[in-house]
Order: C-alpha cells, then sequence, then structure tokens
C-alpha cells in the first residue's frame, strides 16, 4: 500500500518541466463558486460601516465559498459571509468541508481542516431572513480567509438560491447596510462570478533513469503557454464580470482544488519504488494534500523556487509495470504558480 510521508522537509530537484505520456483535464462547472479575493487589502472605506461590502453574489444549490483578504483599516474589523433569504419560502443549508485563516500568511491550515471536514452544521433560514457564517475577529494588519462548501434546498430538497454578501464592519452590520461594492483593485486582481473550482487531472509520468530528480509537470497555471503549464492553462478556474464584457483565468488559481491521478510508469532497469514530490516552479509554496485519508498541510519553512516536499511513496513497481495514485491538493493563498508535482526513483 503507498503511504504518506510526513514531517518532510524542503529539497531542492532541479528538473525541468515536462509533457505528460498521456493527460486529460477538467474542470467542474456544474456547481458555483463564490469568490472574493478583490480588493485583497480592505480600507476602512470598504467596511459595511461605510455602506460597502466586498463581494456579493446569488448562488444557488452546491458549490464552493473562497475568500482571502487583509485588514489594513487600522482597527480590529468583524468578518462575516451573510447569508440573506430572498425567497418567500424557507431554505435549509448544510454547511460542508470548510476551514478559515486568521492571521497567517497563507491558508493551507484552513485547507488541511477543510479536508479534515469539521465544523460542518445545517441552519434554517426562514423568508425573508438572515444568518451570519464564519464570524471572525481580525485584528489590524491581518489577513483571514474562508474555504468552505454550502449546500442550498428548499423544504423539498430541491436546489433553492440565496444572496451572499462578503462584508467586514467595525460597529455594526446594519451602518450603511452595505449597498455598494467596494473599490476593486487593478487588473490581474480582477472581481467577477467565478466558473469552476475543482479541476479533475490525469497524467502519466513515465521513467527510465534509475537513479535522479525524475520528471514533473507544472499546473495552476492560467498560461496557456507549456513553459508554464502541462496542461496549457486548462486546469484553471474564471472570472467573468457581471457585464459579461471580460473574464480569464483565475489569477494565480487560488483556491482551487485538484484531483490528481497519476498513472507512474516505471521503464528503468529493476523493479522499484518511487515518490511523488510537490511544490512550485516559481517562487514559495505552502503544499496541503489530501491520499487515503491522511491530510497534510506544510506551513513552514516556505520552500523557495524549485523546492519540493516529498508527500507520498509508491508500492515496488515491476519493471515494465505501473501503479495509479490518485491524490487532492489545493492551491493555498499566497502560493506561487505553477505549481508542480513530480516523481522520482527511489
Amino acid at each position: 500500500m503507498p503511504k504518506v510521508l510526513t514531517n518532510q522537509t524542503p529539497i531542492y530537484r532541479n528538473v525541468s518541466n515536462t509533457i505528460p505520456t498521456t493527460k486529460n483535464v477538467s474542470i467542474n462547472t456544474n456547481e458555483f463558486l463564490f469568490y472574493s479575493n478583490n480588493p485583497e487589502n480592505v480600507s476602512m472605506t470598504d467596511t459595511a460601516d461605510k455602506g460597502y461590502f466586498l463581494y456579493k453574489d446569488t448562488v444557488t444549490g452546491s458549490g464552493q465559498v473562497y475568500t482571502w483578504h487583509c485588514n489594513n483599516t487600522g482597527v480590529a474589523v468583524n468578518s462575516t459571509l451573510l447569508v440573506y433569504n430572498h425567497n418567500s419560502f424557507a431554505i435549509n443549508i448544510d454547511v460542508g468541508n470548510n476551514g478559515l485563516t486568521n492571521g497567517i500568511w497563507n491558508d493551507s491550515y484552513a485547507w488541511k481542516s477543510y479536508f479534515d471536514g469539521y465544523n460542518t452544521k445545517k441552519i434554517t433560514i426562514p423568508a425573508g431572513g438572515y444568518w451570519n457564517l464564519f464570524e471572525q475577529k481580525i485584528s489590524n494588519g491581518n489577513p483571514w480567509g474562508v474555504i468552505a462548501r454550502l449546500s442550498i434546498k428548499n423544504s423539498a430538497g430541491a436546489a433553492a438560491s440565496a444572496q451572499l454578501f462578503d462584508a467586514i464592519y467595525v460597529d455594526s452590520m446594519l451602518s450603511g447596510n452595505g449597498k455598494n461594492y467596494a473599490k476593486a483593485q487593478s487588473s490581474p486582481l480582477q472581481r467577477g462570478k467565478g466558473a469552476g473550482f475543482y479541476a479533475t487531472l490525469s497524467c502519466t509520468l513515465e521513467l527510465t533513469a534509475a537513479t535522479g530528480n525524475g520528471v514533473r509537470v507544472n499546473f495552476g497555471s492560467y498560461s496557456p503557454s507549456t513553459s508554464y503549464s502541462s496542461f496549457q492553462g486548462n486546469e484553471c478556474s474564471t472570472l467573468v464580470d457581471a457585464s459579461g464584457a471580460a473574464g480569464g483565468k483565475l489569477f494565480g488559481a487560488f483556491g482551487q482544488q485538484m484531483c490528481i491521478s497519476l498513472t507512474i510508469s516505471n521503464k528503468t532497469n529493476a523493479s522499484r519504488k518511487f515518490r511523488i514530490y510537490l511544490g512550485s516552479a516559481s517562487g514559495g509554496h505552502y503544499p496541503v494534500f489530501s491520499y487515503a485519508g491522511t491530510n497534510i498541510s506544510y506551513n513552514n519553512p516556505i520552500a523557495n523556487n524549485l523546492n519540493f516536499y516529498d508527500i507520498i511513496e509508491t508500492d515496488a513497481i515491476a519493471h515494465n509495470s505501473s501503479q495509479l495514485i490518485t491524490f487532492f491538493a489545493a492551491l493555498p493563498a499566497g502560493t506561487n504558480t505553477p505549481y508542480s508535482f513530480g516523481v522520482r526513483p527511489m
């Protein structure tokens, strides 16, 4: 049985990006994505006290919430995901896997909590009612964020809609009533309605050398260039503004989940084990992954360019045979893309 590797340290592995022997990728666009990352740095003028919200959207059925901001108001603020039931009937909301960030400059721990599946709850909101989810007190200068699954249904169990507001306030959420969008920052940090948050990648990596750093692929990059992405950017979510006039790949792919089905083909000279490693091809990274019920996140040390964490060790794979390993990963805030995973011989 392949095993999860824990308590690893990042190791420099200078190996070029490759195009997999076989590859396929698709993104789930059948569920909503409530994505709020702009403005990333919020000021006092962005608060509900002044009549603003960070983002709002009407969502239906099941989907994902991802928020990420930094408090630059000069004071402590309260954050909330405000749910408004605009329907003439009650709605039931299932809060599924979720994790919160507060004061840490990446959300790898929040992703681990998300994968662990803690803090789930069920709530009912009457017609015309409100509910505050994921409330936090955020000190000045601190980042914060939410990663969560939501499912919204009516009493008969059919998909229903609700309005979500990502907001912060100092004195009262009623101050100004949050009637307008906070001022967005410049491109490429675009605000828009998200389409897709969960990518399914499958590929085959063939290893012929018995030693060395093996082979790796890049993913999670919006660039279509093969030098940045082994999947030509097709594994990235998109954002489209409300007018439909502009849209594009999600900058940095922050908040995106991936199910990676990796086939390791042993073309070396003997039966051997292999190790899968995870990191970034550019800048710092905070690996987080889930395999066979074990969830791992690394917040320290920050691994720099082309430094990688070993994450999974395979069984011995016979010469001219292969083994399929399926694991889950995510692109935490503060991680530079393109993200990378690779395989090396033992």
